[in-house]
């Protein structure tokens, strides 16, 4: 029974549009199309029925914005990967087109290095096999490995990071501009390679991201993993394809030679091969190669890349962590352009004081720590001091509140940070980076391009990062402690006298010894200035530990010399190396900038390093030799294919091409050309057939004649059909849509030296367009099925873009102003002749 496309919805957009060859969504009624704004294109995802779910801006440097040029869905259908120029690769959220993460291309030059193309291509499964119990898989964890040894530690504290919220947010606007609160991320984070991001693989506590509640037993989901040992593949017009693990984890360059770009992928079911077509410029015309380009990369089923990918994920998370952490210490302590920092507290508390002696006062040299520490030995106060103490915001009991509970919270948290989540992620880095320098010496891992030095160097860093985490903690404490003693004479020198004069002065609490050191190194300058100012420490965590002695007798004969000298006891205290906090080299924050810079450098070399070794079979050298065959007003106007593993042989691959040729001499042709490859590249294609179409579909008139007409577009639909968009030319009849099962057409074998001789699809068509006109071979009707005509494009070219899945079988047109976009269900109901047969039937029985 013949099916006639039915209408499923009729878009108009305001602005120019386009649509892309994966516009679909392979497993949802959903589809994205590109509007043109201004100077910028803007991606757009649309449900099938017309409704726009949201439009987001792809974020640009430049003014102009940037175009778009294709997009791939992720396996399991949640993420949209955009390729972009200039050379960018953004993944987007699926529910509201936000930005997950840049994938940043290296650049060569502005002519080479543009995107034209985009592939994510799934991990071939055979099936879950009923093996060992999910709980003793440790997660694909080694035992005694470092991610064996980081999920047994307690998860950090995850970081709350606040977010601007915009009027979108606020109100619920539509859109948006698609900006991430991740652009405020550092580069060193950005361009770290790394897997999807998983806070718990690094042992950190992910963060809520949402306050919807749970399902019951949602908890115990499978996880969706579609994406793991996915491979996103980026192509530019430089020769040169750009892999990414998982859609993420960056493998490095693979360099296929000249300028050429990559217009299609097949990925074998062994996850070993790529094959994929190419394209190149000779003679300043575009030429396809028909035998296909070949690239083992045993490297994706290694071990040692997903190890090694692991690795640097942890590694950046644990720094990133670092880094934040560091970042909120730092901004409680020393202040924001937005908020003042604790340690401006005091200062402007002095500041204060030698204000009212010097404006009420008259002191022309003011000097307020002079005066609070007379006031501190001799309980004396100055005329200004007690002026300032008897009157003014900052000592009343308010006042003094804000300023102890403003302090009390920084010095708390630069303690707590310190001890509890930078110095143990620290910790945790080092274990990672233990593993990877133990990774360096063995042969395995020889060609990641692991530097030991530099390793070694990281580790220190992040030893050094562990000592100075404690220190910090435990000069914040001292300090909590100092200031607390301090707040206690302030409220003990300025509390009213008792009542009861019989009572006596009230009992002094505070320490002055303490309030008297914090007078002098923590009320204007304090030592913990000191560790987020100045350069890199340049001691070494080993000089602070107190020296081994060789036995207790030797510690027993070192001790008696040292009495018969008349030294000091204990004479070892001479050679421990005391904590000196007036040095200004203990910058955190340049500690966790060094520490990240050196380790991102390390795992970026690794995964360039990753597909180094992928070797090009069938380059475009024979290309070039063909440099100047061909005629160029005789290009098709389009060639469109469709790739399957050859069921019949296993080592073979089976292609479909749809040329069409140019009209010339009131005469069009369309060929259907069938090939198989061989998989290894050993040998050119096996064998070649094709079918032979004349532009025009048999006519309904009782001649019997054909109608010509004019194949606008062609895409193939899936395994058995090609979608044409076809206009008669003769009649005044709308452009319309139909297809071909071109799986059940009978294909007539090509002779052998059509496969020697035609090395570019162009050629190929020249050779069968002469054919055709030597009376060598016959062209027929084309076989159309199920058409339909469309709402709009009467004139010029259009768009097609089709899902054929399971379930939903559609296809959308756009017309050549981008303004006006059909969608069709290419199996929406029966023709009408088959209804009227149906009815005879009925009636006749």
């Amino acid at each position: 029974m013949e099916k006639v496309p039915a209408s499923f919805a009729t878009i108009g957009f305001s602005n120019p549009t386009k649509i892309l060859r994966s516009t679909w969504c392979p497993d949802k009624d959903l589809l994205v199309v590109v509007a043109h704004v201004g100077a910028k294109d803007k991606l757009g995802l649309w449900n099938m029925s017309g409704s726009k779910k949201w439009e987001v801006d792809i974020e640009s440097e430049s003014a102009n914005g940037r175009e778009i040029v294709d997009i791939a869905w992720s396996p399991d259908g949640q993420y949209i990967a955009v390729a972009s120029n200039p050379p960018l690769v953004t993944l987007h959220s699926l529910q509201d087109g936000q930005q997950e993460r840049a994938l940043h291309i290296p650049f060569h030059s502005p002519e080479t290095n543009r995107l034209t193309s985009i592939w994510w291509l799934n991990e071939y499964r055979t099936g879950k096999k009923a093996g060992i119990p999910d709980i003793f898989k440790r997660g694909g964890n080694i035992t005694g490995s470092a991610h064996a040894i980081l999920k047994t530690q307690p998860l950090l504290d995850a970081l709350h990071e606040p977010q601007s919220l915009s009027a979108t947010d606020l109100f619920g606007f539509k859109g948006g501009s698609g900006k991430s609160s991740r652009n405020s991320i550092p580069e060193v984070i950005s361009t770290w390679p790394t897997l999807p991001t998983d806070p718990l693989v690094a042992s950190i506590q992910a963060q809520a991201t949402s306050s919807k509640e749970s399902r019951p037993g949602e908890e115990l989901d499978e996880a969706d993993d579609s994406n793991v040992n996915s491979l996103l593949v980026v192509s530019d017009e430089g020769g040169v394809i750009h892999g990414f693990l998982d859609g993420s984890y960056p493998l490095g360059a693979i360099r296929l030679g000249g300028a050429c770009s990559v217009i299609s992928i097949h990925k074998e079911r062994n996850a070993i091969l790529f094959l994929y077509q190419q394209i190149r410029s000779l003679d300043g015309l575009r030429y396809s190669a028909i035998q296909p380009a070949i690239v083992p990369t045993p490297f994706l089923i290694d071990r040692s890349l997903r190890d090694m990918a692991r690795a640097s994920s942890s590694c950046r998370e644990l720094t990133w962590y670092s880094m934040r952490v560091v970042k909120e210490m730092r901004d409680a302590w020393m202040g924001t352009p937005a908020n003042t920092g604790a340690t401006e507290l005091g200062s402007n508390w002095i500041k204060a004081i030698e204000k009212r002696q010097k404006e009420k006062f008259g002191h022309k040299d003011p000097n307020a720590l002079v005066d609070l520490a007379l006031f501190l030995t001799t309980r004396k106060a100055s005329d200004a001091l007690a002026d300032f103490f008897g009157s003014g915001d900052l000592m009343s009991e308010r006042g003094l509140q804000k300023w102890e509970s403003n302090m009390t919270e920084a010095l708390t948290k630069l303690r707590d940070y310190s001890s509890r989540r930078l110095a143990p992620a620290s910790q945790r880095l080092h274990v990672v980076l233990q593993e990877v320098y133990g990774w360096s010496q063995l042969p395995q891992y020889s060609a990641k391009g692991l530097l030991q030095d530099e390793i070694k160097l990281c580790m220190e860093l992040s030893k050094r990062t562990i000592v100075h985490a404690n220190w910090l903690a435990s000069t914040a404490r001292a300090e909590l402690s100092r200031f607390r003693e301090f707040m206690l004479w302030l409220r003990y020198e300025t509390s009213p006298p008792p009542t009861d004069t019989n009572a006596g002065p009230l009992p002094q609490k505070h320490d002055l010894l303490d309030v008297c050191e914090y007078l002098d190194s923590g009320l204007v300058v304090s030592s913990i200035d000191k560790w987020f100012i100045g350069g890199l420490s340049t001691f070494e965590p080993s000089e602070i530990h107190r020296p081994a002695v060789n036995g207790v007798k030797a510690a027993v004969a070192k001790a008696r010399v040292s009495l018969k000298q008349g030294l000091k006891w204990p004479p070892l205290q001479q050679t421990i190396r005391q904590a000196d906090h007036s040095r200004p080299e203990e910058n955190m924050s340049f500690l966790m900038q060094q520490l990240s810079t050196r380790c991102q450098q390390v795992f970026l070399n690794a995964a360039n390093a990753s597909s180094r070794g992928a070797a090009v079979v069938n380059s475009l050298g024979q290309l070039a030799r063909e440099s100047g065959v061909g005629d160029s007003s005789q290009s098709p106007m389009f060639i469109r294919e469709h790739t399957v593993d050859d069921i019949s042989q296993g080592n073979f691959i089976l292609q479909y091409l749809a040329i069409q040729t140019p009209r010339a001499d009131q005469s069009s042709y369309l060929f259907l050309v069938r090939m198989n490859h061989a998989k290894d590249g050993s040998e050119l294609a096996r064998s070649m057939s094709f079918v032979t179409f004349q532009c025009s579909i048999a006519s309904t008139e009782e001649d019997g004649g054909g109608v010509p007409i004019e194949v606008v577009e062609a895409e193939f639909f899936d395994d058995r059909i090609l979608i044409l968009i076809y206009r008669p030319l003769d009649q005044e009849q709308a452009t319309s849509i139909a297809s071909i099962g071109y799986s059940d057409l009978v294909f007539e074998d090509a002779p052998a030296d059509y496969i020697a001789r035609s090395s570019t699809r162009e050629v190929l068509m020249q050779d069968l367009l002469q054919r055709v006109r030597d009376g060598q071979i016959a062209a027929v009707p084309i076989p159309i099925t199920g058409s339909r005509e469309l709402v709009g494009c009467a004139d010029g070219g259009v768009s097609l873009a089709v899902n054929g899945r399971i379930g939903r079988r559609v296809a959308c047109i756009l017309d050549k102003g981008g303004l006006t976009l059909e969608v069709l269900d290419m199996e929406g109901e029966d023709s009408q002749e088959d209804e009227e047969d149906e009815e005879m039937e009925t009636t006749s029985g």
